[in-house]
């Protein structure tokens, strides 16, 4: 909380903000266990930081010293409750219940722990313990875009009044289809298949946009679907860490093990990672095959062969 010690080193008018705004912080955080904690850590930093920013402009404005919030470098807090909730059985029961976005989120600071306990030397078995029991990945998941297959499910039944359109029937049953079979991809195969998922996705809603046109019916806006490359690298950085998915990556040959290594190229070029490199040049070596392009430092991009 170093936020609140710097608001409180402040003139004693600004005391009552300080008191408030750590009442509302304390009651957000207080009403969160620990694992939400871990999920909403980017939100809560993030709000930390706007507090910061709005009191610094406030202090400038009526020439009172503010000492600036800083978040710390090595995320120390964020550290120690994901060790302590590795540490306690009932807090490790439950996070290994967690789906979808929230498990993402919790994964991802995991992950963000074992690479700077790795890096720093750190004994981090019973951190890795708790990310090998997390049942997220298991088949029968959605891990990627369930959110836009369920918009597009909802939209093939929003027509006003009893009305039944048979195409759009159709449509809701090839979807719902699709996404059953996706869902049953190893976490492996879901990666594979992200580019295919999002072009499925795309025709999914051009079909839709088409069938209430030729009903006269007025048509949703349509989405924007964007590569998830916040999820995507998850994902990637999941199977650096799990032996059995690393096993069944480097099986991978042919358009599989190039598509793989696309979406390990693109985590790559927004974050330089050498655990993902690694992963990268690992398949490379064992099915014989390039990604589409290769980035290499000080070289401009071009085409693999």
């Amino acid at each position: 909380m170093s936020l609140l010690a710097s608001l409180s080193s402040s003139l004693a008018p600004w005391r009552e903000l300080t008191h408030c705004i750590e009442g509302t912080v304390q009651c957000e955080l207080l009403s969160m266990d620990p694992i939400q904690v871990v999920i909403n850590y980017d939100s809560i930093c993030l709000n930390m930081k706007k507090i910061s920013d709005s009191l610094r402009r406030l202090c400038d404005h009526f020439g009172i010293t503010f000492l600036e919030y800083r978040s710390p470098e090595t995320r120390a807090d964020l550290f120690n409750l994901i060790d302590a909730i590795a540490s306690d059985v009932e807090l490790h029961g439950d996070a290994r219940q967690l789906g979808g976005k929230n498990a993402i989120q919790f994964v991802k600071h995991v992950h963000t722990r074992l690479s700077y306990g790795r890096t720093h030397g750190q004994d981090c078995r019973q951190v890795l313990s708790l990310l090998r029991d997390l049942r997220w990945r298991a088949p029968g998941q959605l891990l990627l875009y369930e959110e836009k297959f369920d918009a597009l499910l909802k939209q093939c039944k929003a027509i006003p009044g009893p009305r039944i359109i048979e195409p759009l029937e159709s449509l809701h049953d090839k979807i719902t289809d699709y996404k059953k079979r996706c869902s049953g991809h190893t976490l492996v195969k879901i990666i594979v298949e992200e580019p295919t998922m999002l072009l499925q996705l795309q025709q999914y809603q051009q079909s839709l946009q088409k069938i209430y046109r030729e009903c006269e019916l007025k048509a949703p806006d349509p989405t924007i679907f964007r590569t998830d490359f916040d999820t995507i690298s998850v994902l990637i950085r999941e199977v650096t860490w799990i032996r059995e998915l690393h096993v069944e990556a480097m099986k991978l040959r042919g358009g599989d093990a190039k598509a793989f290594m696309d979406c390990v190229q693109e985590s790559l070029d927004r974050e330089r990672q050498a655990d993902v490199l690694k992963l990268l040049q690992d398949l490379s070596d064992k099915s014989d095959e390039l990604p589409s392009r290769i980035i290499l430092n000080g070289v401009e991009q071009y085409p693999a062969a």
